[in-house]
Formats: C-alpha cells, sequence, structure tokens
C-alpha cells in the first residue's frame, strides 16, 4: 500500500496554471527529489502533498498513521532563540523517543520486569520486526 497516493492533482494561481493533472505515488522506503526551473511548482506540489494547500482538483490520500511533513525553503525562525534551540525545537518528537529508549534501556539493565522491558525495548528499536522468538515465549536471554 503507498504511503501517498496524490490523483489527477490540479493547482492554479489567477490565469496561470502552476500543477495540471499530476498523479504521484510514493511506496514505503522511496525517497523523493523534486528538480525544475523556478516557477515550476515544485513547492506547490510539495505543500499539497503535505496538506498545507488544497488543490483546485485532484485528491492527496494518505496512509492511515503516516505523516507528510514540508520543510519551507525560507523558514519562520524565532528571533529569540540561538540557532542551537531552533534546531531542537525539531526534534521533540526524536527527544522523546530518545528518552523512551533511555528509560527502557536502564530498566532492563537494573532488571526490572525483564521480560516485558526487553520486548518494550525491542519495539522501540524495531517496531515494525517480530520480536525474537525467545521474547515471545518468555525465555530469557540470560544464560
Amino acid at each position: 500500500m503507498p504511503i501517498l497516493d496524490a490523483q489527477r492533482l490540479h493547482k492554479a494561481y489567477g490565469p496561470h496554471t502552476v500543477l495540471g493533472s499530476v498523479d504521484l505515488t510514493i511506496d514505503r522506503a522511496e525517497r523523493l527529489g523534486l528538480v525544475g526551473v523556478n516557477g515550476s511548482g515544485k513547492s506547490t506540489l510539495a505543500r499539497l502533498l503535505a496538506g498545507l494547500e488544497s488543490p483546485d482538483g485532484g485528491q492527496v490520500v494518505v496512509q492511515r498513521g503516516a505523516r507528510i511533513v514540508y520543510l519551507p525553503q525560507c523558514p519562520v525562525l524565532d528571533p529569540n532563540r540561538t540557532a542551537r534551540q531552533e534546531v531542537l525545537a525539531g526534534l521533540t518528537e526524536w527527544q522523546a523517543a530518545e528518552a523512551r529508549y533511555q528509560a527502557a534501556s536502564a530498566a532492563l539493565a537494573a532488571g526490572q520486569g525483564e521480560r516485558k522491558r526487553l520486548t518494550r525495548l525491542i519495539r522501540l528499536q524495531c517496531p515494525r520486526r517480530r520480536l525474537p522468538r525467545r521474547v515471545r515465549s518468555g525465555r530469557s536471554y540470560e544464560k
């Protein structure tokens, strides 16, 4: 199932058509690069795919749970924050995931709720993989 499927996208600004009947499908693990001359609709297409603008025609369907993010060419920065603070502000989800991982690692190292903690740690590292049989069966990794 595609992460994103755009069909017959159309976008115009006044009499100027920027995108006319664009179809695009992005599957899991694919990367996409948009190349074109200035004014050819690259940023408009990116904003449509991220849901920041609505197309004049067509539709964008995003897989449930997927998130499409748009990084603007000219970001709006807070003049009261340092460059480091701006970067850290964009990493809140990563920082939360890192904190969960560290907490699960520390609990596992302390021997607290071994099977449950090990399962959680593995899920944090590899959320889409099946758990190793030893973990599923409740057998310990310790000898």
